[in-house]
């Protein structure tokens, strides 16, 4: 039986001591080896989770355990090398080639103003492969079309070798055939052993992709389980107040609003 690898715990968040929660009471698992989908609506709290996960925040209540042990207690680096993070967006700052921007994924792996060696760079030409895009190695990695910078930004994601890659709305400003292609992407790196934990609004990309599911809504999960378990018409209609409906057949599955 897999594992859990990342474990919270009642948690809470609030942005000050002044606001509204935005996380309320979440407890949630994810084993080894699992796609998880983090479905809601817009201000639902699903990047906010995302962030808890990454140790980027500090709940108000509640513990977050990676490999059981408290995520506070490991230093940054450590985290780098467990976990890594696809934004929704991230504009590129500085005129770096694709290879370049790549290597800063090294980060966790190397010693204050220590360069990369031999070996990251292979690592890094790796990812480039991984994700099909190995031919803009020496393009500006600000002047990539849409699709193209996505990719940009598993590669550097998988730079960092992580156990546990996250991803916040992956595919929400792609086009179809790009789309396509991060779907197949992810379903590769499932399948090579890496954890997946994406945020979506999209039940159709957590249909395509998702092994687990977990319906967020007003900072609230309302459902959590196996894809097929969460995935169903009433829990979909409840989460985004209007009526849905979802479609099994011959493997694949379709959701669709039916009003």
């Amino acid at each position: 039986m897999p594992a859990n690898l990342l474990e919270l715990e009642q948690i809470s968040y609030r942005y000050n001591a002044h606001s509204q929660l935005v996380l309320d009471d979440v407890t949630l698992k994810i084993t080894e080896g699992s796609v998880t989908a983090v479905l809601g609506p817009n201000g639902a709290g699903k990047s906010t989770l995302l962030d808890l996960c990454l140790g980027w925040k500090e709940a108000e209540t509640g513990r977050i355990l990676l490999r059981g042990r408290e995520i506070s207690s490991y230093s940054r680096k450590e985290m780098g090398q467990l976990m890594s993070l696809v934004p929704q967006n991230e504009r590129v700052r500085f005129d770096y080639s694709v290879l370049e921007y790549l290597l800063l994924g090294r980060a966790p792996y190397l010693s204050q103003l220590e360069m990369p060696k031999a070996e990251d760079l292979g690592i890094a030409e790796r990812a480039l492969a991984t994700v099909g895009i190995p031919e803009l190695r020496h393009r500006s990695a600000s002047r990539l079309s849409g699709g193209e910078h996505q990719l940009l930004m598993i590669a550097r994601a998988l730079v960092q070798e992580p156990e546990i890659l996250i991803l916040d709305e992956p595919t929400s400003q792609l086009d179809p055939g790009n789309r396509q292609r991060v779907v197949r992407l992810l379903r590769e790196l499932h399948a090579q052993g890496v954890t997946i934990i994406f945020s979506t609004h999209d039940p159709g990309l957590a249909a395509a992709l998702a092994s687990h599911a977990v319906l967020l809504k007003k900072g609230k999960i309302l459902q959590a389980g196996v894809e097929e378990s969460v995935l169903k018409d009433s829990c979909l209609s409840t989460l985004y107040d209007t009526e849905m409906r979802v479609l099994r057949q011959e493997g694949k599955t379709i959701v669709y609003c039916a009003e």
